[in-house]
């Protein structure tokens, strides 16, 4: 018996741990996603998950998932995707002075001149909430 054969509205208790483990895979995690495939509940399908001991497969996909969108981000960045080079940055380099918040000081945490980031920012189009990134309280470019 495939998936694709199984009737919508199929009970609870018909749901076999192979084909649950298969879509948990599928779904990358999502169980309201597996849970539709089956055409059953959510909460049926997280008591399931919990009864058989699933919760391993669970969270191998939802790392797998997690794996997929750094990649995608990765890519973004080295196509120079000014969204992505800005959440990257605040993300992921804060260490070296780069953060939401630009403070005049002269110079970054690693020495970086916070007109320089600024004005890379503004070249990439980099957007925080969908307003231009500012320095000092004063619109990039203005």
């Amino acid at each position: 018996m495939t998936l694709l054969t199984l009737q919508k509205g199929l009970p609870v208790s018909r749901l076999r741990e192979a084909l649950v483990r298969e879509q948990i895979k599928v779904c990358r995690g999502n169980l309201a996603s597996v849970a539709r495939k089956f055409g059953v509940s959510r909460q049926a399908v997280h008591t399931f998950v919990k009864v058989k001991g699933l919760a391993d497969a669970v969270e191998e996909a939802r790392e797998t998932m997690l794996d997929d969108a750094e990649t995608s981000l990765h890519d973004a960045v080295l196509r120079g995707e000014g969204w992505a080079v800005c959440f990257y940055l605040k993300t992921q380099g804060k260490k070296r002075g780069y953060t939401e918040k630009l403070e005049d000081s002269g110079s970054g945490a690693a020495g970086v001149p916070v007109e320089l980031v600024t004005q890379l920012l503004a070249k990439l189009g980099a957007f925080t909430g969908g307003t231009q990134l500012t320095q000092v309280g004063h619109a990039v470019g203005s």
